[in-house]
This record gives C-alpha cells, sequence and structure tokens, in this order.
C-alpha cells in the first residue's frame, strides 16, 4: 500500500477545502498517518486504526481526529480493471 496526502490524491479538488484551512490535507507529510507494519494499512500516530471512508477504497480517516490518506494503489488498481 502507498499512501499520500489527501491533497495529493488525483481526485483532490481546491474547491471543496475552501474557508476550511489546511486541516487533514498534510497527514501523510507531517508523519501523522504512517503505514502500520503488521496489518500494511494506514494508522494514525495517536488513535492507530483507521477506516476507510470512500466507495471507491482510497480515502482513510482517523474516526478520532479526522486524519486521512488516499491509498494510491487502488487506484492503480481501478483502473487496471477497466
Amino acid at each position: 500500500m502507498r499512501i499520500v496526502d489527501i491533497a495529493a490524491s488525483p481526485s483532490y479538488n481546491p474547491e471543496t477545502n475552501k474557508g476550511r484551512g489546511d486541516w487533514s490535507l498534510y497527514d501523510v507529510s507531517n508523519g501523522d498517518v504512517t503505514i502500520d507494519p503488521k496489518w500494511n494499512k494506514p494508522r494514525c500516530i495517536d488513535h492507530n486504526a483507521m477506516n476507510c471512508v470512500s466507495s471507491d477504497l482510497t480515502i482513510w480517516r482517523c474516526l478520532n481526529c479526522g486524519r486521512g490518506c488516499f491509498d494510491l494503489d487502488r487506484v492503480v488498481e481501478s483502473e487496471e480493471n477497466f
């Protein structure tokens, strides 16, 4: 699994974030979201588990604090199936 910041995702639209600041856009770069070495899934550095919250299985969020990331590998898998 390869994760990137929400702001670096191919589907990121800055217009949807207007007026909200940089909240949760750069959590991977900031080191607040990493890959769990045992499960190979994203984890929040404070709360551990994260949930996939998008129908295409690309966006992951910590349900406690809202940190997020984007799964680049899932996008590649989706494109290969078309």
